[in-house]
């Protein structure tokens, strides 16, 4: 609701009408939903989450309720699903100089806890250390997206062919489908209601690889036992 402006847009409706506190902070909402629950001077932070819970539940029930903000949401689900789709950077979110910050969780949790390994956090790759060493996530990355790409060419084969279908068993067939059904249906859910992010949706893209894997092994055994052309 933040990411996509609809919270802001309700505000700016409804506080005239409705005594949200939150409506203190509507010109100066935080940019992104990060930002929102975890800068010192956001709206969740200065309320408190215990005391904005309910609040915060009234507002949710307003904008599903409400044609306008309803109609908004769901277009900018669709949109944001499709891209959500694309984001499947590995190590996505492992490493950030705001990690370094005294403002962010890691940061608040090693001062807490462990104080004395606070100088071996700040010297982490995780946190570009003095060198600018970082974690490096390119050459897993450039792989990644390679056997993505060929993954959804086997399936599209495998599946969208009509003599390649025939060969394919129908548990696998079913199995093709609920993964991948699962693997739409975590990026619809994601962009929806958390946020557009690669460590989301590159958890689950990985069942892409074994459909494509699995698509190939049986395959593979009918040709051999058939002698049946593949294309």
């Amino acid at each position: 609701m933040i990411d996509n402006g609809i919270l802001k847009s309700y505000l700016d409706d409804n506080c005239s009408a409705n005594e949200y506190p939150i409506c203190q902070y509507k010109d100066s909402l935080p940019a992104d939903s990060r930002a929102f629950l975890w800068a010192p001077n956001s709206p969740v932070q200065q309320q408190g989450w215990g005391q904005s819970g309910p609040e915060y539940r009234e507002i949710l029930l307003g904008i599903f309720t409400s044609p306008k903000p309803l109609l908004k949401f769901m277009y900018t689900s669709a949109t944001a699903s499709v891209s959500q789709l694309f984001q499947n950077d590995i190590g996505s979110g492992l490493e950030s100089t705001w990690y370094a910050k005294p403002s962010s969780p890691p940061y608040a949790a090693v001062a807490d806890f462990y104080p004395h390994e606070m100088n071996q956090y700040l010297q982490s790759r995780q946190n570009e250390n003095l060198w600018g060493q970082g974690l490096g996530f390119s050459k897993q990355n450039t792989l990644n997206y390679f056997l993505l790409v060929v993954s959804v060419f086997i399936i599209s084969l495998g599946l969208g062919l009509k003599e390649n279908r025939a060969l394919i068993s129908n548990n696998l067939k079913v199995t093709a489908v609920l993964l991948l059904s699962g693997v739409v249906i975590n990026a619809a859910v994601t962009a929806s209601l958390a946020n557009v992010y690669d460590r989301l949706q590159s958890r689950i893209s990985w069942v892409i690889v074994l459909i494509a894997l699995l698509i190939l092994i049986q395959l593979g055994k009918r040709l051999h036992h058939n002698t049946v052309k593949l294309f």
